[in-house]
């Protein structure tokens, strides 16, 4: 009996852990990647397929997410977070870690890709995306909707919406400096590579 109700309670967590992994964005995302793995040319028209018109429709809902999140950052930046939710040293801490620690770092990754990174690497790492992916990844405040993530997995998103608040009030006086940095660094890494290419 005892054996029994070690694998049901086995069983519940592991139910548990999937329904915290797989929750919608997740499943949206997967979906997504397996409708991209296949040629767009065998289907119908949108115009003309029997479940156009659904297409049509979630193209639109997904066209207006952008500024529906601005909204939704506008007001949750509006109220203050309370302050008993997260301890301001904590706070602190998760700031400087998301707006010098990981920029640095991703300079430091950055680098090393651009001395020493492997020969399939480097062509890339010339390129004007590669930065703007590594700028946007590693420069800016977390972004609003993992509060809604938070949320579904059933985490305390009182304690996200105040560590994302005080990132954004951060936000004004760290990332001049960082971009500063950023770009200077960009420069020198082109002039490098130039300088490269003449030789």
């Amino acid at each position: 009996m005892s054996c029994e109700r070690r694998l049901w309670a086995v069983a519940r967590r592991g139910a548990k852990l999937l329904r915290r992994i797989f929750i919608p964005s997740v499943l949206g995302i997967c979906l997504g990647g397996g409708v991209g793995l296949f040629a767009k040319t065998l289907m119908l028209p949108p115009e003309t397929a029997p479940l156009g018109w659904l297409f049509i429709s979630a193209s639109k809902l997904g066209e207006a997410a952008v500024p529906i999140n601005l909204v939704l950052l506008g007001a949750a930046l509006s109220r203050r977070p309370e302050a008993k939710g997260l301890p301001v040293a904590t706070a602190v801490g998760i700031a400087l870690a998301r707006m010098v620690a990981m920029p640095l770092l991703g300079l430091v990754v950055a680098y090393g890709l651009t001395t020493a990174g492997a020969r399939f690497v480097q062509p890339y790492v010339a390129v004007d995306p590669f930065w703007l992916v590594c700028l946007i990844v590693t420069c800016t405040p977390t972004a609003n909707n993992i509060v809604v993530l938070c949320e579904l997995a059933g985490e305390n998103k009182h304690t996200m919406s105040a560590a994302i608040f005080y990132q954004y009030c951060a936000a004004p006086i760290l990332l001049p400096g960082v971009l500063t940095l950023y770009v200077a660094f960009i420069c020198h890494n082109r002039e490098s590579i130039h300088g490269d290419m003449l030789l």
